[in-house]
């Protein structure tokens, strides 16, 4: 029952990511109790609420880089990207820290949305996707420079392999944003990398007062 609770309630070193989970999931349903669908929205309500659109953004609503990163479609769009957020978060922020976590997850979302715009001249997008893929990123670069605890990383990067080409494959049929996908990837990647030495230095300092975590950290 103290794992469940660990992983479903914020607590020190594990903040971000609950947070994060919580507040898109009562977006989702606020939306849900104020009317606007039930199982989906529609495109105008999701724009009233803050899609990302390159027409919009043009005209001042530079919000909408944030905003769209807290709507989703309908409700596999958010239970898909919640448990890809939560894998991650589960894994990533207690590495990485609070701080450099959230960090990494709203510039890669913010840099998706540009992407999008760039690639997408009117066609309005929303999700957590884009972030999401920023700690795919940042997961990689730790993966390269051994940073990333061995237990987890192949049941990560077999379960992140999974979604991300699940993703990029329905997206060559439309209805998916690659360019947030690939821009939201490739920024978390080089955050981990710059992030790197500060990364090391705390890990090594988490083995220092964990000797039997030690294990964790060989290749």
């Amino acid at each position: 029952m103290d794992e469940i609770l660990k992983i479903i309630f914020p607590h020190k070193g594990y903040i971000a990511t609950p947070i994060l989970i919580y507040l898109n999931g009562l977006i989702f349903l606020a939306m849900v109790f104020l009317g606007f669908g039930f199982l989906s929205f529609g495109v105008d309500a999701l724009t009233e609420w803050g899609a990302n659109s390159r027409p919009l953004v043009a005209r001042g609503d530079w919000w909408r880089l944030f905003s769209y990163q807290f709507l989703h479609a309908d409700s596999f769009h958010i239970l898909g990207n919640m448990t890809g957020l939560f894998l991650a978060g589960l894994i990533l922020e207690p590495q990485v820290g609070t701080g450099r976590f959230i960090l990494v997850y709203l510039a890669s979302g913010i840099i998706a949305g540009l992407a999008s715009i760039g690639c997408y001249e009117t066609t309005p997008s929303v999700g957590a996707s884009g972030a999401i893929f920023g700690l795919y990123g940042l997961a990689l670069a730790l993966i390269q420079n051994k940073l990333f605890p061995s237990d987890w990383k192949y049941v990560f990067l077999i379960t992140a392999a999974s979604m991300a080409g699940y993703g990029f494959l329905i997206g060559l049929f439309g209805g998916i944003d690659n360019a947030a996908h690939f821009g939201g990837l490739l920024t978390g990647y080089i955050l981990g990398l710059e992030f790197t030495p500060a990364i090391r230095k705390r890990v090594v300092a988490q083995v220092r007062q964990s000797p039997e975590s030690d294990s964790n950290y060989r290749y």
